[in-house]
């Protein structure tokens, strides 16, 4: 999960990252648990529709300094589901 929007990390410098059109809208510190699971936040996961059961999709991107962040979305769901 983005551990801050964006991939926040200390010295991380939005003007250098190639994503940097799209702008904060929450923030959240989380704890990777055992497995490497994340919590995302209720209040993130109904802004962005994630229901239990749902596909992510995750990224991991570089910027040109070499900060590394993740990014994640929800998959379209099926027309099944």
């Amino acid at each position: 999960m983005l551990m801050r929007s964006e991939g926040w990390q200390p010295g991380f410098n939005q003007a250098e990252s190639d994503m940097a059109i799209y702008g904060s809208l929450q923030h959240a510190d989380v704890t990777v648990g055992t497995g490497g699971r994340l919590t995302i936040p209720h209040s993130m996961r109904q802004d962005c529709g994630i229901q239990d059961g749902d596909k992510l999709t995750v990224r991991m991107d570089q910027g040109p300094r070499g900060v590394r962040r993740l990014v994640l979305w929800r998959k379209e769901r099926d027309e099944d589901d």
